[in-house]
């Protein structure tokens, strides 16, 4: 390289010098931007020191091997160049004489090329590699900070006081109607739903056996209020033990009953299947034609906080909604 045997080239064409100065820094940017972008991500993401020292090792080789037959073929096509360079360095001149592969070689066993290649980039991949640094710490900084935001969200959607108030209005309607055993189970299931998101939910994770007998004590509460609306649960779980995010599934379970209205040929229906690798969850309930009834709100701007949190570029979200009826999938990859 030119910045490397300078001296070698005194008296060249301008023209041959210029263009010997312009592959070199062709050749060093092609490395840098292997190196920085190629190599040491993947070193990253394998955590293989061997490997990576290979590909550096390869990496070199053909920085070496591209720069000697770059200078060979330069020098070599120009006449006045070799001349030169016999009168005034006839040792280099019968060093480039030689085949190109004893060329590389010696360059590369000289250690001369590999060191130089770090002095002159020693100072930008470090300070690639700084910035690199602290743009990761400043991620994981928002992540730490959106991490707290969505527990602090947690907490406060875990809880409707509507939904309490509509279940002692109703077991007080068992009550003074004398249903004393089915009040009794209401209470049961009352107690069980709030023992639940008060105390247990605080977990970050949960059993989704825990997290569907909640579904079905929530299902239990809402439909003593029901009188025409048929409510429907599928569950299949393969390994009781899979852990999903607390209260993960319960604002579109929410939603699916504050948006069905009970009248005749209303349904609600579920179905969640968990595997080891898989969580499958579909919705379906009619809807009214009232604005009130249209799906939204911070309920499931939550839900889609805290999937893109929990499963990121791992969940399938979608929604179908049709004239009378809506339709939700959830698919995570667990």
């Amino acid at each position: 390289m030119a910045s490397i045997t300078f001296n070698v080239y005194n008296g060249l064409p301008t023209t041959t010098l210029f263009k010997i100065n312009l592959y070199s820094t062709a050749l060093l940017a092609a490395f840098y931007y292997i190196l920085v972008y190629g190599l040491y991500p993947h070193a990253i993401r394998v955590k293989s020191m061997v490997g990576s020292l290979f590909g550096l090792i390869m990496l070199f080789i053909l920085y070496t091997v591209a720069d000697g037959y770059m200078e060979a073929a330069l020098l070599r096509n120009c006449t006045d160049c070799m001349a030169l360079i016999e009168r005034n360095n006839p040792n280099y001149h019968k060093f480039l004489q030689q085949q190109l592969s004893n060329v590389v070689f010696k360059r590369f066993m000289s250690l001369g090329l590999p060191l130089g290649i770090i002095f002159m980039l020693g100072m930008p991949i470090s300070i690639k590699v700084g910035l690199a640094a602290l743009r990761n710490a400043y991620a994981n900084a928002e992540l730490i900070k959106e991490k707290a935001k969505l527990e602090l969200d947690f907490l406060k959607a875990q809880f409707n006081p509507h939904f309490l108030f509509n279940s002692l209005n109703n077991i007080y309607g068992l009550i003074l109607r004398g249903n004393i055993a089915q009040s009794a189970s209401v209470i049961a299931h009352l107690s069980a739903f709030l023992r639940y998101t008060t105390y247990e939910a605080n977990n970050e994770w949960m059993p989704v056996a825990e997290e569907t007998k909640l579904i079905a004590n929530y299902i239990e509460l809402e439909k003593i209020r029901l009188n025409h609306t048929k409510v429907s649960m599928e569950v299949t779980i393969e390994n009781p033990s899979v852990q999903l995010p607390s209260l993960l599934l319960m604002p579109l379970v929410e939603n699916a009953f504050k948006h069905t209205e009970d009248v005749p040929g209303a349904f609600v229906h579920f179905v969640i299947h968990v595997s080891d690798k898989q969580l499958y969850f579909m919705e379906e309930n009619t809807i009214g034609d009232s604005e009130e009834n249209k799906y939204g709100g911070l309920g499931l701007q939550h839900l889609r906080k805290r999937l893109a949190f929990f499963y990121p570029n791992k969940h399938q979200y979608e929604l179908d909604e049709q004239a009378n009826s809506y339709r939700v999938t959830l698919i995570c990859k667990l």
